[in-house]
C-alpha cells in the first residue's frame, strides 16, 4: 500500500469521524435504538448466554457488540452510538479502496467523498442501529470479492465479510444472490464457474461465520423461525409491519417510491433553498448513471458489470422483499457512488455534447448539496422525529402556569420523553396503542380510562391509526397543531375537557411488599455491566385469592430484565420474585430502584396500586 493511499484513507476517516461524532446527542431516542439497547441489557443480564428474546426477530450481533462496549466503557445511549460512528467512519476509506481497485484512485476518492458527506449516511452513523454497522461489512465484502479474482487470501476474507454482513443484518442476503448473478453473467452462464476455488472458499467461510447464529437459533429452541420471520412473517404480521405488504395496493407502493428514494438519496433537501433542483438532479442521476453501464453490461464486461449488477440486484431485492423499509436503499450507496464517480470521471475526460454538460451539471448540484447538507447535518438533522420538537414546544406553550399534563402517544414513550426532558416540560407520556388479532390499534379503553390531556402522532401515524376513526377521537379531542416539517410532520390533539386527576391510581390495602427483603438484596454500590438480583417478596393480605403484578423500574442508568411479573397468590400467602438488574452507565450520586405492586381490580382488566418499596445505589465503572 502506497503512502499517499494511507494518507488519503486517514484523512477521509478523520473527516467522516468529525462529521458523525459532532453533536451526536441531537438525534432523539429512536424506537429501534430502544429495542437494541434492551437486547444489550438482556445479554448482560444473562451473562452472554443466548436467549430466544434476543435472537427471535432481529440479528443479535450489534447488541452483543453493545454488551462488550458496555463492559469496556459505558452503556448509555451516546456511548453505544459510537459503535455506529466508528463503523460508519471506517466505511468511507474502505469505499475509497474499493473504487480504487475496481477502477482508479480518482473514482475511489470521489466515491468516498460522496459517502463521507451523504446526509443520510451521516444520520444513520450517529444512531445505535444496524445500518452503518452492516454497511461496513457489505462494503468490505465488495472490496475483497473483487480482489479474490487473483488472491486466495482475499477469497477467505471475502467469505468472512459476507458471513459477518449477514450476521449484522439479514438483508445482506442480497449479496450471495448478486454474486451468483454476476458470476453466471460474466462467465456466460457456465455453472462450473460457481465451483471455482475462490467461490468455494467464499461459501465455506461465509457459512462458518453464520453458523454460530444458526447454532444459537436451535439452542434457544427457535429453529429457523427468525429467518422465516425476516423473509415472510414480518410482512404478514400487522403488529410488526403496520400492514401486510400483500394487502398494500401496488399503486400505493409506487406512489411512495419516489418520496422514499428522495429521502434516501436526497436526504436534507428540505433544508436547502434549491431543494427542487437537488431532487430533480438526484432522480435524473439515478436513471442516467445505470444507463451508461448498459453497453458494458451487454458485452459482459467483468469490471463494469460488477458494480452495476450489484446495484441493480440490491434495488430489486429491496423493492421486492422489503418495500416498506425504504431506508434499506442505503445498502446501495457503495455501488451507486462508485458508478456515479466512474461516469463522472469519464465524462470529464470526454466533454463533447450537451448531454454530457447537463449530466456534469447535475453531478455538481448533487455534490454541492451533499457538502452543505452533510457537513451541517450535526446541527439540523434530528431524524424522522424532529417534528416532535415543535409539538412538545406547542404543548409547553399551551400549559403555561398549569400543572403536570399527560400525553398519549402513538409511539413508544422514549421517543417523546427525549423532547419533554429537552424542553423541561412537566409531563408524563404513555403509549395509547394496543394489539388485537390482526394488527396494532388505538386502545380506546386505555384512552377513556387514563384521559390523556394531549394526543401526539406523526402524520403517518395519524393517517394510519386515526383517520379511519377520527370522528370517535374528535368527540373528546380537537386538533390544536398540524406541524409540517422535513421530513415528516405531526399532529397534536388536546382534550376538550381535561381531567388529569382521574389518571391517578388509588391505593388499595390488598397486598404488600417486604421492604427489608428488598433493601437487603440491593447492594449499596453496583458496577457497570455486572448482573445483580433484586428480591421482591409479595404478600396477599386478603382472605381470597388475588392476582398481582410487580413492576421493578429505575432510570436509564439501570436496566431491569423482565421488569414486570404476574403472580396469583392464595389467601394470606407469600411469594418471592427475582429480578435481574444490570447497571448500564455510571454517574454521580445515588440512583433509585423502585418496586411497585399492583392488584387486579375484581374481574376487570384494570389494576390498582397496592404498595411500593425503593432503595438507592451508587454506580461505578
Amino acid at each position: 500500500m502506497k503512502k499517499e493511499d494511507i494518507l488519503i484513507a486517514l484523512s477521509l476517516f478523520s473527516i467522516a469521524l468529525l462529521v458523525r461524532a459532532t453533536n451526536i446527542s441531537i438525534v432523539p431516542f429512536w424506537r429501534d435504538e430502544w429495542s437494541y439497547m434492551e437486547h444489550t441489557g438482556k445479554i448482560l443480564a444473562n451473562r452472554f448466554v443466548p436467549i430466544a428474546e434476543v435472537f427471535q426477530f432481529v440479528p443479535p450481533t450489534l447488541s452483543y457488540v453493545g454488551a462488550v462496549f458496555t463492559l469496556l466503557f459505558e452503556g448509555d445511549l451516546n456511548t453505544l452510538r459510537m459503535i455506529s460512528v466508528i463503523f460508519g467512519s471506517l466505511t468511507v476509506p474502505l469505499l475509497y479502496f474499493s473504487g480504487k481497485v475496481i477502477y482508479n484512485r480518482s473514482v475511489g476518492l470521489l466515491s468516498a467523498i460522496f459517502l463521507c458527506i451523504s446526509p443520510l449516511h451521516c444520520l444513520w452513523s450517529r444512531m445505535f442501529m444496524m445500518e452503518a454497522f452492516a454497511l461496513f461489512f457489505i462494503t468490505a465484502f465488495l472490496y475483497f470479492f473483487w480482489l479474490s479474482r487473483r488472491s486466495v487470501n482475499a477469497s477467505i476474507i471475502a467469505g468472512v465479510m459476507l458471513g459477518l454482513a449477514i450476521d449484522a443484518k439479514f438483508v445482506s442476503f442480497f449479496l450471495p444472490i448478486a454474486v451468483l448473478i454476476y458470476v453466471l453473467w460474466v462467465k456466460r452462464l457456465k455453472l462450473r464457474a460457481l465451483l471455482e476455488k475462490r467461490m468455494v472458499l467464499i461459501y465455506i467461510f461465509a457459512a462458518l461465520l453464520f453458523s454460530p447464529v444458526i447454532f444459537c437459533w436451535y439452542y434457544t429452541g427457535l429453529g429457523w423461525y427468525p429467518l422465516y420471520f425476516q423473509a415472510l412473517g414480518r410482512y404478514e404480521d400487522k403488529v410488526i409491519a403496520g400492514a401486510a405488504v400483500r394487502q398494500t395496493p401496488m399503486m400505493e407502493l409506487l406512489a411512495r417510491s419516489i418520496d422514499d428514494i428522495l429521502y434516501v438519496f436526497a436526504n436534507g433537501s428540505g433544508v436547502l433553498p434549491w431543494a427542487t433542483l437537488f431532487n430533480i438532479s438526484t432522480l435524473f442521476l439515478l436513471v442516467i448513471v445505470p444507463l451508461f453501464y448498459i453497453p458494458a453490461l451487454v458485452k459482459r464486461d467483468e469490471r463494469d458489470s460488477f458494480p452495476s449488477i450489484f446495484f441493480i440486484t440490491t434495488l430489486a431485492f429491496i423493492f421486492i422483499a422489503c418495500p416498506r423499509h425504504y431506508y434499506y436503499l442505503i445498502y446501495s450507496f457503495p455501488t451507486f457512488f462508485i458508478m456515479l464517480s466512474h461516469v463522472t470521471i469519464e465524462l470529464i475526460k470526454h466533454r463533447n455534447s450537451a448531454l454530457t454538460a447537463f449530466v456534469l451539471f447535475t453531478v455538481v448540484i448533487l455534490f454541492i448539496s451533499y457538502v452543505v447538507a452533510g457537513a451541517t447535518s450535526p446541527y439540523w438533522n434530528m431524524g424522522d422525529l424532529s417534528c416532535f420538537h415543535e409539538a412538545v414546544l406547542q404543548i409547553k406553550r399551551d400549559t403555561v402556569g398549569g400543572g403536570e399534563v399527560t400525553i398519549g402517544a402513538l409511539t413508544i414513550p422514549p421517543e417523546v420523553e427525549y423532547f419533554i426532558e429537552l424542553h423541561g416540560l412537566n409531563a408524563s407520556v404513555f403509549s395509547i396503542l394496543g394489539y388485537e388479532r390482526g394488527g396494532v390499534i388505538v386502545n380506546y379503553k386505555r384512552v377513556s380510562h387514563l384521559k390523556p390531556t394531549y394526543i401526539l402522532a406523526t402524520e403517518h401515524q395519524y393517517e394510519y391509526y386515526l383517520s379511519s376513526s377520527i370522528d370517535k377521537i374528535l368527540e373528546d379531542y380537537e386538533v390544536i397543531l398540524h406541524y409540517k416539517t422535513y421530513p415528516y410532520g405531526c399532529y397534536v390533539l388536546k382534550r376538550k375537557c381535561p381531567q388529569t386527576s382521574e389518571t391517578q391510581m388509588p391505593k388499595e390495602d390488598v397486598g404488600e411488599l417486604d421492604d427489608d427483603v428488598f433493601k437487603r438484596s440491593i447492594p449499596g454500590v453496583m458496577r457497570v455491566g455486572e448482573t445483580y438480583t433484586a428480591l421482591v417478596q409479595v404478600r396477599n393480605k386478603r382472605d381470597s385469592p388475588m392476582s398481582f403484578t410487580v413492576v421493578v423500574h429505575s432510570d436509564e442508568h439501570i436496566f431491569v430484565y423482565e421488569d414486570s411479573k404476574k403472580v396469583l397468590l392464595n389467601p394470606r400467602s407469600v411469594r418471592m420474585l427475582k429480578f435481574k438488574i444490570v447497571p448500564m452507565e455510571s454517574g454521580i450520586g445515588r440512583y433509585k430502584i423502585v418496586a411497585d405492586l399492583y392488584a387486579r381490580n375484581g374481574t376487570s382488566e384494570e389494576y390498582v396500586w397496592a404498595d411500593s418499596v425503593a432503595d438507592n445505589v451508587f454506580i461505578i465503572k
